[in-house]
């Protein structure tokens, strides 16, 4: 059975989400895996902060792969208890799960929104994993009008597998501004390609 092309995906996706993905991968970890290495050689994001951070911001209870990823990189890790707090921090990137995995718990969208802010404004990035938000998807970013002009430092992941289930389909969706579209795919084309070798 042959698999559907990369095309056929992104349309389907964009049925499904509302928005068209900006790149897909073999999984959302795949680009858990692959966001590090676009913000550490990315020449364009280090010169428009203007804060020289190197920290990245997970929290403390969540899905443990993305300080993985960011520490594999050399990436300097901290830790919160409420996302608020990002509001008082600098940061290169914070990453929000929503809903949170494994607690369940949910960002407000007020809060979610000045955060967002907060980074754009600082220059850093804010990685928001939804890979469990399809029960509920009006809380998601994607949903009509969350984000009326896309920031360039938002990325938002969304996952096929986490929610149905289907064997043996890896797929993953990131959601950011179209000048990192290039690049990504770059990133994890080789990810895809030995992922449909092994299928």
């Amino acid at each position: 059975m042959s698999l559907p092309d990369q095309t056929a995906l992104l349309d389907v996706a964009e049925n499904y989400y509302g928005r068209r993905p900006t790149a897909l991968g073999a999984g959302s970890q795949h680009i858990i895996e692959s966001l590090p290495l676009l913000i550490k050689e990315n020449k364009e994001i280090k010169e428009s902060r203007s804060l020289k951070s190197n920290i990245v911001f997970v929290p403390r209870i969540g899905y443990q792969e993305h300080a993985f990823a960011w520490q594999k990189w050399g990436f300097e890790l901290a830790y919160y208890d409420s996302i608020a707090t990002l509001l008082d921090e600098a940061f290169a990137v914070a990453v929000i799960i929503q809903p949170n995995n494994p607690t369940g718990e949910w960002v407000e969208a007020d809060i979610l929104s000045t955060v967002i802010q907060h980074a754009e404004q600082q220059g850093a990035s804010l990685v928001v994993d939804e890979a469990f938000i399809d029960p509920c998807p009006e809380r998601s970013l994607l949903a009509q009008n969350a984000v009326e002009s896309w920031p360039e430092s938002l990325f938002v992941l969304r996952s096929v597998g986490k929610f149905f289930g289907l064997a043996g389909a890896r797929v993953g969706f990131v959601f950011c501004a179209d000048k990192w579209q290039s690049i990504l795919k770059n990133l994890m084309g080789l990810g895809l390609l030995r992922h449909r070798a092994c299928i």
